[in-house]
């Protein structure tokens, strides 16, 4: 069942982004991001409340449903299907400012992700 429901979620992820993961501070009070890289996802452009990793009520413009890890702070830009070029720069990309991972039922190495920006 738990390989069913991966299987699903894999079906709808059929949007693509580009991803920059959060590598850290710099130092200098900016953060490092590693190269942008191409992910599957099912992004749901919806205004919500939710909290940020402080327990501060944030206004969220998207659930992003991916098939990875992902790291707060990290940015993720919505792209075209066919782009398979990574962009110049992040101009555009937003923040991820939460994370959700749930285990698959009576599973502990098969997770459900969703990160709101």
């Amino acid at each position: 069942m738990s390989q069913a429901l991966l299987n699903f979620v894999k079906s709808v992820c059929v949007q693509y982004a580009w991803y920059w993961a959060n590598q850290g501070n710099t130092g200098y009070g900016g953060i490092s991001y590693a190269d942008p890289v191409r992910v599957s996802c099912r992004w749901d452009g919806k205004v919500q409340l939710v909290k940020d990793p402080t327990g501060k009520e944030v206004i969220s413009s998207a659930e992003v449903l991916v098939l990875q890890e992902m790291t707060i702070d990290g940015l993720l830009l919505l792209t075209d299907p066919d782009n398979t070029t990574p962009p110049p720069n992040s101009n555009g990309a937003v923040p991820i400012i939460q994370k959700v991972t749930v285990p698959l039922f009576k599973s502990t190495d098969l997770f459900v992700r969703t990160v709101y920006v």
